[in-house]
């Protein structure tokens, strides 16, 4: 459910201010009137509607710590966007893609699991050319192989490209000493009118 909160406040505060800044059109002629507004495409609160289904979706078929993991990922991700107002439209779709691209590893390796569980070992004895006991041995083996991979994959990482992403971003992108946590166009907007 935090997850979901965040994944709303995201569409809410930070696509819709995208979406109206890709929307901004100044007028060419008449400098005092006011700034012309197009209404902007919904895309981005759509791609953040479909991540928050498809990580509900995965949220349901996996017990902890996944559920946990991929919260964290959301409050970063909301964090990210309001501490680094300058990083915020490129920020808005790379994060979502993160969330995006786990919650289909997570799919992806659920799919794995139920299909290597219904495997049929006399079959895989015909292909392997051996006895249905030695192929039910080979069988397990890699199943443990790979299943131990996929989780070291889904429980850490995954998340952990995510958490190192945005530390790396913190730590290149400083903030405005003069105006700490102030987004690019009310700086310009400051300047402009001589507020500061």
């Amino acid at each position: 459910l935090v997850g979901l909160v965040c994944a709303a406040i995201i569409a809410v505060r930070f696509d819709a201010a995208a979406q109206e800044l890709a929307g901004f059109r100044p007028r060419r002629h008449e400098r005092c009137g006011d700034e012309d507004r197009r209404p902007g495409r919904r895309r981005l609160q759509a791609w953040t509607v479909v991540v928050a289904v498809v990580w509900l979706a995965v949220t349901l078929l996996y017990p902890n710590p996944v559920p946990f993991l991929g919260m964290s990922m959301w409050l970063s991700s909301l964090a990210a966007l309001a501490l680094l107002p300058t990083q915020r439209e490129p920020l808005l779709f790379r994060v979502k893609s993160f969330v995006f691209v786990y919650a289909l590893a997570l799919l992806g390796f659920k799919l794995y699991l139920w299909q290597i569980h219904r495997a049929e070992f006399e079959a895989w004895a015909g292909v392997l050319g051996t006895t249905p006991t030695l192929a039910h041995r080979i069988v397990l083996n890699n199943t443990s192989i790979v299943t131990t991979i996929g989780m070291w994959g889904t429980w850490f990482l995954l998340p952990f490209a995510h958490v190192s992403y945005l530390v790396q971003l913190f730590m290149v992108n400083r903030d405005s000493l003069l105006f700490p946590l102030t987004a690019p166009e009310r700086i310009v907007e400051m300047i402009r009118g001589r507020e500061s």
